[in-house]
């Protein structure tokens, strides 16, 4: 089993958190997390080409062939 660190396991609570808030099936929370997992490795990443997001609270820097 791969090791989280509290950070990334903090971003899938989130993620289920609000899910069950707004009434997503647990499906369907499985489905943000995979994604969260998929796009960014549960870390939360800010992208140099969009100066605002260096502003926010970042683990990391990200970009994409879109940003």
């Amino acid at each position: 089993m791969a090791e989280y660190t509290q950070h990334q396991l903090d971003n899938a609570r989130t993620i289920i958190h609000t899910g069950k808030a707004k009434q997503v099936s647990p499906r369907g929370q499985v489905g943000g997390v995979s994604c969260g997992l998929v796009e960014s490795n549960l870390r939360t990443l800010a992208n140099p080409n969009d100066p605002p997001t260096m502003a926010l609270p970042h683990v990391g820097l990200g970009t994409d062939s879109l940003s």
